[in-house]
């Protein structure tokens, strides 16, 4: 017994025993009130007067310890049936392909299968999959946090005499809400026949001492074989000697089963040290687990504002993995969202190759290493999507800027003149253009009409911007604002510099809040959707009237408005079959509503990385 429930028995004892003696003598009667009080119960009223302040103490200490314990690591709960086995079995045949190595981090460098972690494992970005995005909301609900702060998960598969030793999921110095990982959900999709236990110490790693001098742990070795001894004493037969420790809690792997624990407490502010656990050796068969990590916070890629995700070749190291799996198109000239809104606002991007010089051609190196990309020649992709979703603004007149609009972002390499990067039509809204052109510049006009193959010069609005060709030969990151009064664009480099940016207002900026956020009821259907257009031909061109001088006076990190004393015309076909066509480099697209923040899209333009499936 502990010796603070040894000091509460105690003083529970001793007020018992108050209570009674006192008790006594209140209900006696009168010849007993007469006699002379008893030796025994008078050396006990001596006794606990003697020592009344301190049982106060022990009984305030012992109150202290219960409120401590409430902020102290509870044992991990074991859930049965959290998996059916054959969705276990869906999830390994899927994605055990992909396993490689897994990755250690050690200070500021990164090592594979050492001693201490000799699994492999492969970390799944959103790809698509109904299946597991159903583990996912599982897990949030199990772990009692909302689905947009579930990381995605990590399959691990450990083979003969392969494990993890002692480790906690996360650090007390991590202040991070985008990697504060306040819980963990670990569900075992693959039994092994022997060995594998999951092993939790519930104490403090720093407390733990190797087993020659008893000393604190210094190498990775003496860790090692702390925890291998730690997995055998657990391993013996119920006939065999007793545990090596009582206090350990073991969890033996189950298909289907799954097991929880807090490495924060829900306030997020008192780290876990007693969350220490490992993964014992497999001595006969595979073990395979999903590592389901939650966040503090909610998550880039799993916000409530995400619209869509199109990966556009970035997947390209998983494709055996979701070959027939996740593709929801019938062609391969379509490319699905596959972020969790599962096609609700943008179901996929079509691209159009009906002539026999487009063509597609998937990259296995795009903005990073591993993460695949387009080659586009010729051929763009077209989409439409609800405009009042998009653009609209509510009728509260309070509504943050920041929640109208919406913000596009894509990776882009080696656009040529005469491309179209992004286009918005909609009657109400016009045309809005992100165009290359010639000079390594781009040219972001809004046309008051979306229809016209001119426009009236007092009906439009224009701004350029010039890029350093080198740095537009390398991948950019593209962020185009667009709202029902302006439209924004900025440009990054894979470093994170501004290589340019721009702004050009609406050219109905005059009219009414009514006019506006009007009702779709009286709107024919195909005005209730705006049409978007990615990477095409250009369909229309600027004519300047000043022989080039506009275009001439962009910089590299500014942008300039232009008087509006242009035209604007659809451009003519090309007969000539020598003439260079379009063609681009493009990598992972992503649809926000609303405007992101700098810090946001720094985020933003690094989740491209997780499609390295050897990361």
């Amino acid at each position: 017994m502990k010796t603070s429930h040894c000091y509460h028995v105690l003083a529970a004892l001793s007020f018992w025993i108050l209570a009674v003696v006192y008790g006594s003598e209140a209900g006696g009667t009168l010849s007993q009130n007469n006699q002379e009080e008893p030796w025994v119960v008078h050396r006990v009223k001596t006794w606990l007067e003697k020592h009344k302040a301190k049982l106060s103490r022990l009984v305030h200490r012992n109150s202290k310890n219960n409120q401590k314990n409430q902020d102290s690591f509870e044992a991990p709960r074991v859930v049965e049936n959290f998996l059916s086995a054959d969705e276990a079995t869906q999830l390994l045949q899927r994605y055990q392909p992909l396993l490689h190595d897994s990755q250690e981090r050690d200070g500021g460098h990164v090592k594979s299968s050492s001693q201490y972690r000799s699994s492999r494992s492969v970390r799944l970005p959103p790809l698509g999959d109904k299946l597991v995005f159903a583990v996912e909301q599982r897990a949030a609900a199990l772990a009692g946090y909302p689905v947009d702060r579930v990381e995605d998960f990590q399959l691990a598969c450990y083979n003969h005499a392969q494990l993890y030793a002692l480790h906690r999921d996360d650090a007390a110095a991590n202040t991070n809400p985008n990697t504060k990982r306040v819980a963990t959900v670990l569900i075992y999709i693959q039994a092994p026949i022997r060995g594998g236990n999951t092993l939790f110490t519930m104490r403090p790693l720093e407390e733990e001492t190797d087993l020659k001098l008893r000393q604190p742990l210094r190498t990775e070795q003496d860790a090692v074989e702390l925890f291998q001894h730690y997995c055998k004493s657990h391993c013996r037969q119920p006939n065999k000697k007793k545990r090596f420790n009582k206090h350990h809690v073991v969890v033996e792997p189950s298909v289907g089963r799954a097991v929880t624990w807090d490495n924060w407490k829900k306030n997020n502010t008192v780290f876990m040290k007693e969350s220490t656990h490992g993964a014992c050796p497999v001595w006969k068969g595979q073990k395979c687990v999903i590592q389901q990590w939650i966040a503090s916070d909610a998550l880039p890629l799993r916000r409530h504002n995400l619209l869509a995700i199109v990966p556009l070749g970035a997947e390209y190291s998983y494709h055996s993995a979701i070959h027939d799996t996740t593709t929801t198109s019938a062609t391969q000239n379509c490319f699905p969202d596959v972020s969790t809104q599962q096609g609700k606002y943008m179901s996929e991007l079509c691209a159009d190759l009906s002539t026999s010089l487009s063509t597609i051609t998937k990259l296995q190196e795009g903005p990073y290493e591993n993460v695949g990309a387009l080659h586009l020649d010729n051929t763009g992709f077209s989409t439409t999507l609800p405009f009042h979703t998009i653009f609209a603004d509510n009728d509260d007149d309070n509504t943050s800027s920041s929640s109208k609009g919406c913000t596009l972002l894509f990776w882009v390499s080696k656009p040529q003149s005469g491309l179209t990067l992004v286009s918005w039509e909609h009657d109400k809204l016009g045309r809005i253009q992100l165009q290359q052109v010639e000079g390594f510049q781009l040219e972001l006009s809004w046309a008051g009409t979306a229809s016209s193959t001119t426009v009236d010069n007092n009906s439009s609005s224009l701004a350029i911007l010039s890029i350093d060709p080198e740095d537009w030969y390398d991948w950019s990151w593209v962020s185009v604002y667009t709202s029902l009064s302006q439209v924004s664009v900025k440009v990054h480099s894979r470093g994170g510099y501004v290589l340019g940016q721009a702004l050009a207002e609406s050219p109905h900026a005059t009219t009414t809040r009514d006019d506006e956020s009007c009702s779709t009821a009286d709107e024919q259907p195909s005005q209730q959707q705006v049409k978007l257009s990615l990477f095409t031909a250009t369909l229309m061109t600027h004519r300047s009237t000043d022989d080039g001088k506009a275009a001439a006076s962009g910089t590299s990190t500014a942008f300039v408005e232009q008087e509006q004393t242009a035209a604007f015309t659809k451009k003519a076909p090309a007969n000539n079959n020598n003439i260079v066509l379009p063609s681009v480099d493009v990598s992972f697209l992503l649809l926000y509503k609303g405007r992101l923040d700098d810090s946001d899209a720094a985020q933003l333009r690094r989740q491209a990385k997780r499609y390295d499936a050897t990361s």
